[in-house]
């Protein structure tokens, strides 16, 4: 069990390079372009406890994975910023924080009753959400592909929305919230995400050409593909044909 534990640990950290090479390092909220309205929306709950639960969706590649942890890394450092250099941040950033849950991006499954995997629901339940914060006063729990939570998984963890602990916070994210169950969606607050105007996208990634831009149409889910040799091999093979 420990050793999975690990493995996730390593695939973060791997996620969060890989997820770098296509934005521009976000460490707090105040640095989302393109978003005025989940901007607005996350920025006004810096000051004060975010609900228990926050949706976030939209098309993949406009910011909300990046977003939903800058959100979480400036609630959970130190001195409030998001400063990248603090003990929390460091933790954060190398995923090693005890406050902040990251689930992988496979299926979520509702797990053993009696002895349940990591990174399914009843694991979350019976070895996180029961006990208060190890650091801070709130927990951050982030489903990047809530879509994924298989139907006894999330009827389990609505349970847990009826009635949610005070020390815990849970951030879906989703293309549609139509993925969701109405029961979930109710009980949320939505953080819409809308395909980025192409100045933002040139501004975030200036290596891009004009047509590659209209291949990305507002989005930067492509980009990596876009820098890669295959991408380029295509590209010759199509220009000699």
């Amino acid at each position: 069990m420990q050793r999975q534990s690990n493995f996730y640990r390593q695939i973060v950290v791997l996620r969060r390079v890989f997820f770098s090479l296509r934005f521009n390092a976000m460490h707090n909220i105040r640095e989302l372009q393109g978003q005025p309205i989940a901007s607005r929306i996350l920025e006004r709950y810096l000051t004060r406890h975010p609900p228990p639960l926050l949706i976030f969706h939209g098309p993949d590649g406009t910011g909300k994975w990046s977003a939903a942890e800058a959100f979480i890394q400036q609630q959970l450092c130190d001195v409030g910023t998001g400063c990248g250099v603090c003990p929390a941040c460091r933790k954060f950033l190398k995923g090693d924080h005890p406050d902040y849950v990251r689930f992988p991006e496979g299926r979520v499954l509702i797990g053993n009753e009696d002895d349940p995997e990591p990174f399914t629901i009843r694991w979350l339940l019976q070895t996180r959400v029961r006990y208060t914060p190890f650091s801070g006063s709130l927990r951050y729990v982030l489903f990047p592909r809530a879509d994924l939570i298989q139907h006894e998984a999330e009827t389990a963890l609505l349970k847990t929305l009826e009635e949610p602990p005070e020390h815990t916070r849970f951030l879906l994210l989703v293309r549609d919230p139509g993925e969701l169950k109405p029961s979930i969606l109710s009980r949320g607050l939505e953080v819409p995400f809308r395909l980025l105007p192409t100045t933002v996208v040139r501004g975030l990634d200036a290596n891009l050409a004009d047509e590659d831009l209209l291949l990305l149409g507002g989005s930067l889910h492509l980009a990596p593909f876009l820098r890669s040799p295959l991408y380029r091999k295509m590209n010759e093979l199509i220009e000699n044909a």
